[in-house]
């Protein structure tokens, strides 16, 4: 499963979750994020074949961590991070770092504190508690550089879930 981002006006439907469709038009970077520019999409259906999506599961946080050594200025991504970027992601028994208050993204990590991934409200907005353990949590695994970018520019990665399914206690 892949996730495609877009940028500018979409041509036809917007596809539903789970849609099997082609999409066309030109690559872009966004603030590190690969999309699709002005695109183009047309159902196809069968051509996905019948198997549930499985996400990627991941070996850990560290693996794909948003920042792998918080003690040190800007991020050190996870060693995984990159090849995984807008693919359909899934990890299991991570604790969360920080509440968020029902607004805006919060950190989970294999532990209670060091490194960290940012889980971002742009689909599914949850209300994280800190200490929460969770049994899973699955998303699209999404790259965000800040605008502008300082120099060195630091990569930052970010789980975005779709619903509530997504996130289990």
């Amino acid at each position: 499963m892949v996730s495609v981002e877009t940028f500018g006006d979409l041509t036809g439907p917007t596809p539903a979750v789970g849609d099997c469709v082609r999409a066309e038009r030109f690559i872009a970077l966004f603030h590190g994020a690969t999309e699709l520019a002005t695109a183009t999409w047309t159902a196809a259906p069968g051509e996905c074949g019948n198997a549930a999506i499985t996400p990627y599961l991941a070996a850990s946080v560290l693996s794909v961590a948003t920042d792998t050594d918080p003690g040190t200025a800007d991020t050190e991504p996870g060693a995984s991070a990159e090849s995984l970027e807008s693919v359909l992601v899934k990890l299991n028994s991570v604790s969360v770092q920080t509440s968020n208050g029902g607004t805006g993204a919060f950190k989970i990590g294999d532990t209670d504190s060091g490194p960290y991934l940012s889980v971002a409200p742009f689909i599914y907005q949850y209300t994280s508690l800190t200490g929460t353990v969770l049994t899973s949590i699955t998303g699209v695994f999404d790259e965000f550089d800040p605008n502008p970018p300082p120099d060195p520019p630091p990569k930052f990665y970010q789980l975005m879930p779709r619903s509530a399914a997504d996130i289990v206690n």
